[in-house]
């Protein structure tokens, strides 16, 4: 099983979005040779064969492209996002609203979101009776000094293995060209809908732009699954809302973080997770079994 994983945003108070998000976008090895195939087929369509085009969210999902350019790349989009329904795709997520302070997170540690989306992943991986190998966009490697090959290594090789934890999950992760690999373009248009979607409730933006967003949100939404659980036999929400307080060391003290061997977090309770979500708008977020 591949999971490509991709954000939008990043959590930190100087990042000018809102909301960030951390997706996983999980599917079979053959499944990505047939979306290879179906992207090569409509970018060929809409933009021409000699128009090689990487597919960015933050280049396709604004105003301007959904008015001025609604039967090239924002079509594309669209298509993209219908493909959500005919491959066997699987979406995991990380809602974070943007963090007062800067993340104290010792930089060789593997942030708390990073964590819970492995552990998603490898619930997936362990239903299938597989081993899931992670891919991240190259180009991610280092966020904001950290290097993140490193930081799940030491979370896989010194807390996950100690614990028998997260034993369908590939030790080593994989850093591609975004560019070439359509699995991580897919990943970052569905962090960045479910982005969207959480900016334009934010600001009360009900456009017909917003709307459009929304309808996208919901399709990456649908293809989550809510009835996995973790190694501790927690359930797992396929859209985890996180709470600004895992951004901070649980032990830091006068804003210095406090030294001691790295925890492996409990999935937090609803209530602990975020905002409240009442029963139409969490069917929206994909909290049915896919």
């Amino acid at each position: 099983m591949l999971a490509f994983i991709d954000e939008s945003g990043q959590p930190h108070p100087n990042d000018p979005n809102a909301y960030s998000t951390l997706v996983a976008l999980c599917m079979h090895e053959a499944d990505h040779r047939e979306l290879s195939r179906q992207l090569y087929g409509v970018k060929r369509a809409l933009l021409g064969r000699n128009t090689p085009y990487e597919l960015k969210a933050l280049e396709v999902l604004n105003a301007r492209t959904y008015v001025r350019q609604r039967e090239s790349k924002w079509a594309l989009a669209e298509r993209c996002y219908a493909l959500f329904d005919e491959i066997d795709l699987t979406a995991f997520a990380i809602v974070m609203h943007r963090p007062a302070q800067e993340p104290n997170i010792r930089p060789d540690w593997l942030p708390y979101q990073h964590i819970f989306l492995l552990q998603r992943v490898n619930a997936l991986a362990k239903a299938r009776s597989e081993q899931a190998i992670l891919i991240y966009d190259g180009q991610g490697m280092n966020v904001q000094g950290r290097n993140l090959s490193v930081c799940i290594s030491n979370y896989i090789f010194r807390v996950a293995m100690r614990r028998g934890q997260l034993e369908h999950i590939v030790d080593s992760a994989f850093f591609v060209d975004s560019k070439v690999t359509p699995g991580i373009q897919m990943a970052d248009l569905a962090a960045g809908a479910l982005r969207l979607r959480e900016q334009h409730r934010l600001d009360g933006n009900d456009g017909a732009f917003a709307a459009a967003i929304r309808r996208c949100a919901g399709t990456v939404a649908k293809s989550t699954r809510s009835d996995l659980v973790n190694d501790d036999g927690r359930l797992l929400r396929g859209i985890l809302y996180l709470r600004e307080s895992w951004h901070y060391d649980r032990h830091a003290v006068g804003g210095v973080v406090g030294v001691r061997e790295l925890e492996a977090p409990y999935e937090p309770a609803w209530e602990d997770a975020g905002p409240f979500v009442d029963m139409m708008d969490a069917l929206s977020l994909g909290s049915g079994t896919k």
